[in-house]
């Protein structure tokens, strides 16, 4: 197996993850879960290009600048994924964040799309 497909199999993984900490209310975990779903499926799309960025927010622009940009990748999954990194921030790091059950689910079902979508560029 080489790195891409590791990566996006790792991916796949990380989601259904997300959806069994859903179903047990651990809804922070599932969110960090969701997260680095995309994280690592946009690392797998950026290693087909030759590209290997060193931080989240760095690996985030180069995929607009590389998918969005040039290839037309969604601009609303795109979004989904700022967004997304924001709330897995506040996941790990705010001790009073309070995620809803319909909110993460609402997260999870983004991230499938979003691994469908980049599932057109692999």
């Amino acid at each position: 197996m080489d790195k891409v497909d590791a990566y996006f199999a790792r991916s796949k993984e990380f989601i259904e993850i997300a959806k069994d900490n859903l179903d047990m209310g651990h809804y922070e975990t599932a969110i960090n879960r969701s997260y680095y779903s995309v994280y690592y499926v946009v690392i797998a799309l950026l290693l087909k290009e030759d590209k290997d960025p060193r931080t989240h927010h760095g690996t985030r622009k180069l995929f607009s600048q590389i998918f969005v940009n040039d290839k037309n990748f969604s601009k609303d999954l795109f979004d989904f994924y700022s967004e997304l990194l924001n709330d897995r921030e506040t996941a790990d790091y705010d001790m009073f964040s309070d995620f809803t059950n319909e909110e993460t689910e609402e997260i999870i079902n983004n991230t499938k799309s979003f691994i469908e979508e980049c599932e057109k560029f692999l």
